[in-house]
């Protein structure tokens, strides 16, 4: 009897033993490909931050099918097919990675398929659960921040921006941020100081852009030619790129990518185009709106807005290239439609008068100018805006096409 019971303590201790040894077998079968799964999804990352999207795809694919239970190459995939405009892909990669148990920056990668896609609200909530689960992680604050900007809700973005800069005091993106909100308030001395804080962190041409606008609006013609020749600077070189650790991404998952640029159609030359008077100088703002690609960008962005006809950003930067390509009538629609979607949106309510001016409306244009003025009383304008404002038929052109150093009006 006494054999007989250790016989079987004997055999159930060696099955226990061969369960445990075939588990720990299964556990090293998994960890190789986990590690190999890891390895692909480095190459991927270097592959990114060459440019090579279709290269760093293949990769994170191959990534997945070895090792399909890790969560990381699914979340950097589907930010990779968020760039490319493959947005349910991308969104049900991502969902699989959170499933597997990657939550932060899944999350956040999620957010910008959602924001790259105009899906402002899906966006904003995904944003919302990092806050939820880690309050310490308040680089997010920047990206609600833009949630709400593009949703046209003003008050709660820079509620959100002002929260960014307390917590990161220097933080280039949200300086940047607070600028093109500023800007587009209308609030142009506060979008240059704004821009000046921006600048000492480090140059961006975005920044130097949004600078050269907000001194066009106030007239600084000088300073606006300075801020255009510092834009043509930072886009012709190699500049500093902004990591995406700025973001939220942890420095092992960085590579160089802006998703809030991939809405900015203006440029520089659309801009040069829009200082001359349209009419007197038509061939030279002409010339500007071929070099600025006026009518590429407006196609583009007419795409962009039949999958998402509200997005009021959208009209504003089909309005500006528009406007920068005489095309008076159209853009005046586009401005309209901006003012009704977003009535924060004060800067349009200047370009509306310029284009209605130029259309011949001047009794139209002059009523928004007044409306502007009534808004932002505080604000210094260009002299052509003061002088729409009055109805007054004498107008000076904005800029002489040559100015006293022999450059083009636009300081070239």
């Amino acid at each position: 009897m006494k054999k007989n019971l250790f016989r079987l303590l004997i055999l159930f201790l060696l099955f226990i033993t061969s369960i445990k040894y075939g588990q720990s077998q299964v556990q090293h079968w998994d960890y190789k490909q986990r590690e190999k799964s890891q390895s692909l999804h480095s190459q991927a990352m270097t592959s990114l931050n060459k440019g090579q999207f279709k290269q760093a795809e293949n990769l994170l694919i191959t990534a997945n099918t070895v090792d399909g239970s890790n969560p990381l190459p699914y979340s950097t995939l589907g930010f990779l097919l968020a760039i490319r405009g493959e947005f349910e892909q991308a969104i049900a990669s991502l969902n699989k990675s959170y499933e597997l148990g990657r939550e932060n920056e899944t999350l956040l990668s999620l957010g910008f398929a959602y924001y790259l896609k105009h899906d402002y609200d899906n966006a904003i909530n995904s944003w919302d659960k990092i806050l939820a689960n880690n309050p310490r992680l308040t680089n997010v604050l920047v990206n609600l921040g833009y949630g709400y900007l593009r949703k046209g809700d003003f008050a709660k973005a820079n509620e959100y921006f002002e929260q960014s800069i307390r917590s990161y005091p220097s933080s280039q993106i949200t300086y940047q941020a607070l600028a093109e909100l500023n800007y587009l308030s209308g609030n142009f001395k506060q979008a240059e100081k704004s821009c000046m804080r921006s600048d000492v962190i480090f140059p961006y041409a975005p920044v130097a852009l949004i600078n050269a606008k907000s001194s066009y609006m106030q007239g600084n013609l000088s300073r606006c030619r300075k801020s255009i020749n510092e834009y043509l600077k930072l886009v012709s070189k190699k500049a500093k790129k902004r990591s995406m650790t700025a973001l939220g991404y942890l420095p092992q998952h960085d590579f160089y990518f802006d998703p809030y640029l991939l809405d900015k159609y203006d440029n520089a030359y659309l801009l040069q185009a829009r200082m001359l008077d349209m009419k007197k100088y038509a061939s030279r703002a002409r010339y500007y709106a071929r070099k600025g690609k006026a009518q590429n960008k407006e196609t583009l962005v007419k795409q962009a807005l039949e999958k998402s006809a509200n997005d009021f950003y959208l009209s504003h930067e089909l309005g500006l290239i528009q406007l920068a390509n005489a095309e008076f009538t159209d853009a005046s629609d586009s401005f309209k439609k901006v003012i009704t979607l977003c009535p924060d949106c004060k800067v349009d309510l200047l370009n509306l008068a310029k284009s209605l001016y130029f259309d011949g409306k001047k009794e139209e244009a002059a009523h928004y100018i007044r409306q502007f003025q009534k808004d932002k009383p505080n604000e210094e304008l260009l002299p052509l805006f003061k002088n729409i404002g009055l109805t007054d038929p004498k107008l000076s052109p904005e800029l002489s096409p040559v100015d006293n150093s022999g450059n083009n009006g636009a300081g070239f």
